[in-house]
């Protein structure tokens, strides 16, 4: 029974669902958003549709939110459901506005989840010569050799925590400067792009082996004590 009831700890696991963690919801871009389902927005953000501006990871038909509204350094946030003392993962991907000559770069974002928080920074990708201008155009579809380093500049970041409650607050905050030093813009507009945000905790599989190998592990040290106990005699 006690065997029993070890599997059924190790095999547990504590899952957190993100809410709408690709942005869908909108078939169009929405600048200065207040209403991405599931989110609350803190400051202003813009929230891209990829119909319109840029693709998602792999050049994926996923929206995501440019941390940077128009204009001004922005934030979101989500309340999940978490289990106090449990280690959980907070996954996204990361990208910039790819308008070039737009300050900040790198693009620089906090990102924290109950009590813990990080520093993340992505700069923009490196386009064919001639293609870079103060105006770069936000469709990367319709531009000439821009998709390619667009897409390739996508990557996957992580954070770890553990939730203290039944609640955890995920957040993400654009670092950028407002106002801008030396920018004809006076605050930002394009800043840190993210998308697929997830909540994760270790694997059922990984659980299941080590149960199955502690129980092994405790077999035989029950027959070794039993062996040992009768050689005692």
């Amino acid at each position: 029974m006690k065997y029993a009831f070890l599997i059924f700890m190790l095999v547990a696991t504590v899952h957190a669902d993100v809410v709408n963690g690709t942005f869908a919801g909108t078939g169009s871009s929405v600048y200065n958003a207040t209403d991405i389902p599931g989110w609350t927005t803190l400051a202003p953000i813009d929230w891209i549709s990829y119909t319109d501006n840029w693709p998602g990871p792999d050049a994926s038909a996923v929206n995501s939110v440019d941390l940077d509204g128009s204009p001004g350094p922005g934030a979101i946030t989500q309340t999940i459901s978490t289990a106090a003392g449990q280690y959980y993962t907070l996954s996204f991907w990361l990208n910039v506005n790819p308008n070039y000559d737009y300050l900040p770069n790198p693009k620089v974002l906090t990102v924290t989840a109950g009590s813990t928080s990080s520093q993340f920074s992505k700069s923009l990708p490196t386009y064919p010569q001639g293609v870079n201008g103060p105006v770069f155009p936000n469709n990367v579809y319709n531009t000439p050799g821009v998709l390619a380093p667009y897409v390739a500049n996508w990557s996957q970041e992580t954070l770890g925590f553990t939730a203290t409650g039944s609640t955890t607050a995920i957040t993400f905050t654009s670092d950028s400067p407002s106002p801008l030093p030396g920018s004809v813009f006076t605050y930002p507009y394009n800043g840190a792009v993210i998308t697929d945000v997830s909540v994760s905790v270790p694997e059922p599989g990984f659980f299941v082996v080590f149960g199955a190998f502690a129980l092994v592990l405790t077999g035989f040290m029950a027959v070794f004590n039993r062996r040992n106990g009768d050689q005692q005699v």
